[in-house]
């Protein structure tokens, strides 16, 4: 079923340690075994030692500077200020393994401990400035201190300078939208955390003043004034500045056969993504970076607490760091493992990708991302996890829960052969969607979603101006807007080729809405799915969104569905609304039947299907009825397990949803095995 953390600082590898102060050899870990030296780091460690278990390195970037293919690094319990920026890579026989003591925390963090002199200003407030011997990850066009960088987008849903400047004058000017725009907001990529808790930036004074537990940057003189919120003076509480914008990413890109393995890497200044694909200084940055590299094997780490991404798998954009050489040998981005990792509470998001291809993304957990609630204009970069054209990649088995911004974001196509199954995608808050897909021109069944779990989002399945997506056997519940929508919204692509079969589609707001299917809409295939609403309920929309320059009227488009619909004045009247046509499901079903399409031939409305959950153990009760569960299946060969890995009859008999096991009634179901973090607060 699902992989996930049994132990969560350790990912589940509890071996047994090694007797410290003994030779570590190849052989006492699996992740060694058959790599030629394994050199040693911990805390009470000398940089001018040679790094055995005796005489171990202080610093993981001693160690990152001469590993060579074919060995190890094993760092030992402790916390290590510092960016690892490998010096080399390894290959397919001989990778270079960087593992952190099983069964022991070991953070890798991109702050350092503040200790300034402070200047009581104000009651609960304090100043100080930082010294800039702190900054030391200094490879940048702009700054190596994340205060004197501004955030080039501005959070919170707020609209600031940087919006200002790029729709006033810039690439797209908008007028209108440019004097919503505050000229004096900025935001900067600092970070700071008090007693391990993050402290809310405010981009002026007053608000800093006025609310406690907040902090913020005088651009003027670069000073960081603090309104503490417990009244007590600094040197009471622990203090930490964030200082460097990466945290383990290689200066060189294109290095490959790199696996980093069971850390906890924390606070990093790093740079929101806006237009990075042509912004050298916006570049895809995650505080653990590839660098467009390929085959890195990244697992059982925590990722948290970023100020933008937590880790970038793709190809960046524009290398944001200067003088570096251009990458060595076949380049082929991509081809990452990706497995039980936790990437919670990040700015931006989880992980990005641009064009990474044979990326393989398992067993891990997405929570409380975007946690800077970036939304809004320029700020399209934010998304548990988001993948441009991810071609024949693998999304499975994890669990999005509770984020600030989409689960599963495709951009820019989804890539030939990609396929997302078997995840858990839960709650994903701020109007945003459960499963997202944009652009591509693809013939039908170019990428696969199956045997999800989508639960409580905006929209459970989301797709504008893309085409050729097949979604079978998933259930897409109690979405606050549609179950599915598939939307053109300008003239880039169409949105054809889709095929919706053998799901269950329960107790969302609206069950689907589509384009007219003509010019760039497409006829879509749908058939054998659940429905549930009342039998007059207008559940089903068709919008006039796919044809644009000049586009229909409202007065035309809505004559095109009373001829379809063969219906008088009065059905009219009924179904038309402005730009949409509400129908109810025979309306829908007669519909189809106009565009020679047959969808939803064999479909279903019931009502009364529930989908309930219980956050507190992750457990689904899925009520559903006998009908239901007769509504017969569309044979496809994506998939011959379902999720439970109960097989799938392929007879036309398989039933809707994610499992073959399901009975008439109440049937409760268990969604994650593993920590819940729902249950427990321990990756904050």
């Amino acid at each position: 079923m699902w992989r996930s953390f049994s132990g969560l600082w350790a990912g589940g590898v509890l071996l047994a340690a090694t007797a410290g102060g003994a030779e570590l050899n190849a052989g006492n870990y699996k992740e060694f075994q058959g790599l030629a030296k394994v050199y040693v780091v911990a805390p009470g460690g000398d940089d001018g030692n040679p790094g055995t278990a005796a005489q171990p390195f202080r610093t993981i970037s001693r160690a990152a500077a001469v590993a060579q293919p074919g060995e190890g690094v094993f760092v030992r319990a402790g916390v290590y200020r510092e960016r690892v920026a490998p010096a080399r890579g390894g290959t397919k026989d001989q990778p270079i393994v960087y593992l952190a003591e099983p069964g022991h925390r070991v953070f890798l963090k991109g702050s350092e401990v503040w200790k300034p002199n402070w200047t009581p200003v104000a009651p609960h407030i304090y100043a100080a400035k930082p010294d800039d011997a702190l900054f030391n990850d200094d490879v940048y066009f702009d700054s190596a201190n994340p205060l004197k960088v501004p955030c080039t987008a501005t959070p919170w849903e707020r609209n600031g300078r940087v919006e200002y400047e790029y729709y006033s004058g810039g690439k797209k000017p908008d007028a209108a939208f440019a004097r919503t725009c505050d000229r004096k907001l900025v935001y900067t990529l600092g970070q700071l955390f008090v007693d391990g808790r993050m402290l809310k930036q405010v981009p002026f004074r007053q608000e800093m003043e006025a609310e406690d537990g907040s902090w913020f940057c005088d651009p003027a003189g670069g000073q960081v004034l603090v309104h503490f919120a417990d009244g007590l003076p600094p040197e009471r509480h622990a203090i930490e500045l964030t200082t460097r914008r990466r945290i383990f990413a290689p200066h060189v890109r294109g290095l490959g056969y790199i696996h980093v393995i069971g850390f906890v890497m924390e606070h990093c200044g790093n740079q929101y993504p806006r237009d990075f694909w042509s912004v050298r200084e916006n570049a895809q940055a995650g505080a653990l970076g590839t660098r467009a590299g390929h085959h890195w094997l990244i697992r059982d780490n925590v990722l948290r607490l970023a100020n933008g991404l937590a880790l970038d798998l793709g190809a960046e954009g524009p290398d944001s760091e200067r003088a570096n050489p251009p990458a060595t040998g076949v380049r082929a981005t991509g081809h990452h493992l990706v497995e039980n990792n936790w990437f919670t509470d990040n700015g931006a998001g989880g992980i990005a990708g641009y064009m990474p291809s044979d990326v393989r993304i398992t067993g891990n957990v997405f929570l409380r991302n975007n946690n800077l609630r970036f939304k809004g204009k320029k700020r399209y970069e934010s998304a548990a996890l988001k993948l441009h054209t991810p071609n024949r990649s693998l999304v499975a088995d994890n669990l999005f829960m509770d984020n600030y911004t989409c689960g599963i974001w495709f951009d820019g196509g989804y890539g030939k052969g990609a396929r997302v199954t078997r995840n858990v995608i839960l709650g994903n808050r701020e109007s945003e969607h459960g499963m997202f897909v944009e652009m591509g021109v693809y013939p039908a069944d170019t990428g696969w979603f199956d045997h999800n779990i989508v639960m409580g989002n905006k929209n459970a399945f989301y797709c504008h101006d893309g085409s050729g997506v097949t979604t079978v056997h998933n259930l897409l519940a109690n979405s606050g807007d549609y179950g599915i929508q598939v939307r053109q919204v300008g003239p880039r692509c169409n949105t054809k080729h889709h095929a919706f079969f053998n799901n269950l589609v329960l107790g969302n707001a609206t069950n689907v809405v589509i384009n007219y299917p003509a010019e760039l809409g497409g006829s879509l295939r749908l058939d054998h799915n659940v429905y549930t609403a009342d039998a007059g309920a207008r559940k089903f929309f068709v919008s006039k969104y796919s044809k644009f320059e000049p586009g229909w009227t409202e007065a035309q488009f809505q004559g095109m569905m009373q001829g379809d619909l063969a219906a008088g004045a009065e059905e009219r009247a009924a179904f038309a609304h402005g730009s949409y046509a509400w129908l109810t499901f025979p309306e829908w079903q007669k519909f189809w039947d106009k565009h020679s399409t047959a969808s939803d031939t064999h479909s279903v409305l019931v009502a009364g299907a529930t989908a309930a959950l219980n956050p507190a153990t992750l457990e689904l009760t899925l009520t559903i009825s006998d009908v239901a569960l007769q509504a017969g299946s569309v044979n496809q060969n994506i998939a011959d397990k379902d999720l439970y890995g109960v097989a799938i009859p392929q007879n036309g008999r398989a039933l809707p949803g994610p499992w073959q096991q399901l009975k008439p009634g109440k049937n409760s179901l268990r969604l994650w095995h593993g920590i819940n973090p729902a249950a427990a607060d321990a990756v904050r």
